[in-house]
């Protein structure tokens, strides 16, 4: 029994040993555990900021830093220094300084972004003031170093460069503001009492702009119309050293508008040339005087046509001087530029009565053969022979003038002299009056040619002509002729125009108001003047018979190939002789007509026209007066055809007008 009990206790003891290593062995254990814990969970906050501060860097790389360099610098020092110390409290304390940074830079990025286009608004601003050399130089530096400080992302420059370039601004304004009360006073002491009417109002728009502008702020544009407004203030009174005006206005192409300018130096009567670069034309408009553009200038020598309406007295007191009349007419004819300039001329005669001789022709033997058929007769009408003229001149393209060979006296007219001074400053044609032979009442002629800016001589001799010719004709062709478009809708509206020239040695300006209607005298102005040459009634048998003859010789030349035949388009054939036409037929259907058409002329006059067609009508003329209508209803039986003489009835003045109308269309091509 004992040896057994000491055999159990000596087991116990065993097991007691054996429970104590393993305890030991799981305390080892445990701690290991705890060592091994704590060793990751420290290596496992030096990761993960690790990662946090990997992220800060990429976040701040999509930032400009600027002015917060310095401090992503610091911070990413005391970060490298965490890590290597892994240093967990520094870890915490930097994971929420990131924090803090980010937020700060994205505030920092919107003031940048809000100054983005800093430089752009200030360039605008400084284009709103005006600026001398020396100031403009200093803002270009300031935007230089704005440029800079945007480039270096740095708020504190841009706003130290904004700071500088508001004084700058303010500065320069109030010197602008106080350069504006300066001019305007200055401006002020220009306000003369012989401005123009263009010129005040022109003078008052360069001010109301400038005011505009100031109110604007563009003080720029505010100093520099009243810098113009003062130049020309300055320039307008030097114009007195010239004679710069508008002598007529050409109105017949509608809405463009010539404008005939004579242009002189006072002081030596020297010709000033114009051009186009330094010349202004200015039109009021709803807004003011506005600048016109594409002008057109050229002198008129040469190059644009003078109209001349000759007017020969033939009454009873120039018996015995009418030969010096033709003559005087004659050489006149002959010094003008038919084919250089295209120039034309016409003729009116009176005596008692006014007579349309010979209308605006560019043929100068046709103008030689009418001056040198002129006949005596009876009392004498100068005025209305002159109202005629100017009247009817009116009415032709390019430069005009009316010049006259009469002794002076009126006894039979219905105008009078003023009605002709008036009538022609109107249209503005200038009337020249040539006295011929000794007994001339100059008085009367001296009055209408200063008042409608010709002139009066008095020649004992045709010879004088060319000096004649060297003061009125020359003095036309040395006009400028300016050519734009109105742009106006109405011949009937008022126009204001004012003129300048300005070469930087010479000022010259004037101004012209008219009615563009009012430039051409109306037909009914003259017409019941003129002496009714209508064929009489008991002459128009003579004359048919006569028409006849030259018909019937016109149609042999033609059967005998006699005329040379020419083609003036389809189904449309002229013959002539010497370039001269005689007849023309037209076929049917021409300008849809359903007429076939035959006119015959004679010294470029209208005498017969056939018209047939399933009627059919022989038209008989005079002085393009039609005095016998010959109608047949059916053209096959023209022996039945009805006679119309000397009708006012509509179809009467209907066939007129159509024959007249179509049968010299061809003729002029």
């Amino acid at each position: 029994m004992n040896g057994k009990k000491i055999k159990k206790e000596g087991i116990g003891e065993n097991s007691i040993s054996i429970r104590k290593v393993i305890i030991c062995i799981m305390l080892a254990i445990t701690l290991v555990a705890i060592i091994v814990g704590v060793v990751l969970f420290n290596n496992g906050s030096k990761q993960k900021f690790e990662h946090q501060y990997e992220a800060f860097v990429k976040m701040c790389a999509t930032y400009k830093l600027g002015d917060n360099k310095d401090e992503y610098v610091k911070l990413c020092d005391n970060a490298e220094k965490a890590i290597s110390g892994n240093d967990k409290k520094e870890f915490s304390r930097l994971t929420a300084a990131f924090d803090e940074f980010e937020i700060k830079m994205t505030e920092y990025q919107k003031q940048l972004d809000s100054y983005k286009n800093i430089d752009n608004d200030y360039q605008r601003y400084f284009d709103l003031l005006y600026m001398e050399d020396d100031e403009t130089t200093d803002f270009l530096e300031l935007k230089k170093q704005l440029t800079e400080a945007k480039k270096e992302a740095s708020v504190a420059a841009i706003e130290d460069v904004v700071g500088q370039l508001e004084k700058e601004y303010d500065s320069i304004k109030e010197k602008n503001i106080e350069q504006i009360a300066t001019k305007k006073a200055e401006i002020s002491q220009y306000i003369l009492d012989d401005l123009l009417q263009a010129e005040k109002e022109i003078i008052n728009s360069y001010q109301d702009i400038s005011d505009k502008s100031k109110e604007e702020k563009n003080y720029k544009q505010a100093i520099i119309n009243l810098n113009e407004c003062l130049a020309l203030c300055k320039k307008i009174q030097l114009v007195n050293n010239y004679n710069f005006s508008v002598e007529q206005i050409d109105v017949s192409d509608f809405p463009k508008i010539k404008l005939y300018i004579s242009s002189y130096n006072c002081e030596n009567d020297s010709e000033i040339p114009l051009l186009a670069n330094y010349l202004t034309v200015r039109q009021l408009g709803k807004d003011g005087y506005a600048k016109i553009g594409n002008l057109k200038v050229s002198k008129l020598n040469q190059q644009e046509q003078l109209n001349t309406c000759l007017v020969a007295d033939v009454s009873g007191s120039r018996y015995g001087f009418l030969d010096n009349v033709e003559d005087a007419m004659y050489d006149f004819v002959n010094c003008l530029q038919f084919d250089k300039a295209q120039d034309e001329v016409s003729l009116i005669t009176f005596d008692d009565c006014v007579y349309e001789t010979m209308d605006f022709t560019n043929d100068k033997n046709k103008a030689l053969n009418a001056v040198k058929n002129l006949y005596i007769g009876d009392c004498t009408s100068l005025y209305d022979a002159l109202y005629v003229a100017v009247c009817k001149t009116s009415r032709t393209k390019g430069a005009k003038c009316v010049m006259a060979f009469t002794d002076g006296y009126d006894n039979t007219s219905e105008k009078t002299a003023q009605d002709v001074i008036r009538m022609a400053n109107a249209l503005e044609i200038p009337i020249y009056l040539i006295g011929i032979g000794p007994d001339v009442e100059s008085s009367e002629l001296n009055d209408i040619c200063e008042n409608t800016g010709g002139f009066f001589r008095q020649i004992w001799d045709s010879k004088e002509m060319t000096e004649i010719y060297k003061s009125a004709f020359q003095k036309n062709k040395e006009m400028y002729l300016v050519e734009y478009d109105s742009g106006a809708e109405n011949m009937d509206e008022a126009q204001s125009i004012y003129v300048a020239y300005d070469n930087g040695d010479e000022y010259l300006r004037c101004e012209s108001d008219f009615i563009p209607e009012e430039l051409q005298a109306d037909a009914k102005e003259y017409e019941s003047i003129i002496a009714d040459e209508q064929l009489k009634t008991e002459d128009i048998e003579d004359e048919v018979l006569k028409i006849r003859a030259d018909y019937n010789d016109i149609v042999k030349k033609i059967s005998d190939g006699i005329y040379t035949k020419t083609n003036l388009g389809k189904d449309v054939v002229a013959y002539s002789q010497n370039g001269k036409i005689y007849s023309v037929v037209v076929g049917k259907g021409v300008n849809g007509s359903s007429y076939t058409r035959y006119y015959y002329y004679k010294d470029d006059k209208l005498i017969f026209a056939y018209i047939e067609g399933t009627d059919s009508h022989r038209l008989y003329f005079y002085n393009d007066r039609l005095f016998r209508w010959r109608y047949a209803k059916n053209a096959v039986k023209f022996s039945e055809a009805d006679n119309h003489d000397n009708e006012d009835s509509p179809d009467f003045l209907k066939w007129q007008e159509f024959a007249l109308d179509e049968a010299y269309q061809y003729t002029k091509k």
